[in-house]
């Protein structure tokens, strides 16, 4: 029929004509741009376990700051780095008492160290989640307190401890000399776990003596001024300032493997259609 052929034709000449199929593309084409966008951030890469642990180290930095920056809540609360020093003191401290009785003979037994150091951090970092300071010490909560605290154990010199142990308490005889000599081993495990190593870069003993004497000036002007900054605190600039110093040279080591988690094969299969088209 000639009046239907020239309906389909017409028709079709202005189907084709039409920027709506174009329009429909490139539509289309946003909207997995914008599902890739919006899916990427959440899929497993080599740098995740990274950046996951530089987001914990910089949350804690920031909420340090918050707690240093707080109106006191009563008025003998007003030296908040003394207050936050006390707490970061005694929440990092590696006690003694935490530490299980030292092998005896370790040596000679061919003990494994390696296991028996990690074995203690694992447990002195494990008892920190139940701290009822979390909050005034700056985490979030007792999960991302957890976090830091392995970024810690992580970039720790384990090897340096082990060298320590097997020179100097790999070969005690009695369980006396075991239960005694763990606050030697604390003490190591505090150093390693906090020490900075460009912090350990002396300049010359003169230099040295030089920048003492500048910090007592610094303080004593402080105090003179009476014009309290948490910043100019002795507590600040000896125990709050080197731990920020060690957070952000952690930042800069390489993490471990990001373990695999719930979600991650539904994710990389809604993602995958999308890439490379």
């Amino acid at each position: 029929n000639g009046g239907t052929d020239y309906l389909f034709q017409c028709l079709t000449k202005q189907a084709i004509s039409s920027r709506r199929p174009a329009l429909l593309a490139q539509r289309l084409e946003e909207a997995k741009q914008r599902l890739v966008e919006l899916i990427s951030p959440h899929m497993p890469s080599k740098d995740a376990a990274q950046d996951e642990r530089n987001r914990a180290l910089d949350d804690w930095m920031i909420g340090i700051g918050e707690r240093l920056s707080e109106k006191p809540k009563e008025e003998h609360d007003y030296d908040r780095a003394a207050n936050l020093s006390r707490l970061l003191r005694r929440f990092l401290n590696i006690d003694p008492e935490e530490l299980e009785m030292l092998p005896i003979n370790a040596i000679s037994k061919k003990t494994n160290l390696r296991s028996f150091v990690d074995k203690q951090f694992r447990t002195w970092r494990a008892s920190r989640a139940a701290d009822t300071h979390l909050v005034e010490l700056g985490f979030r909560d007792a999960t991302h307190a957890q976090r830091v605290l392995a970024a810690l154990v992580e970039a720790a010199n384990i090897e340096e401890v082990l060298r320590f142990f097997r020179e100097n308490i790999g070969m005690l005889s009695s369980r006396r000399e075991a239960r005694d000599c763990r606050r030697f081993l604390a003490v190591k495990m505090n150093g390693e776990l906090l020490s900075n190593p460009a912090d350990q870069t002396s300049h010359g003993e003169d230099d040295d003596i030089k920048q003492r004497l500048e910090l007592l000036r610094q303080f004593a002007h402080a105090e003179d001024e009476q014009k309290y900054d948490p910043q100019a605190s002795p507590h600040y600039v000896s125990i709050i300032k080197p731990l920020i110093a060690r957070l952000e040279t952690i930042k800069s080591f390489q993490a471990g493997n990001r373990p695999p988690q719930v979600g991650d094969n539904e994710l990389e299969l809604l993602i995958t259609p999308f890439l490379n088209v």
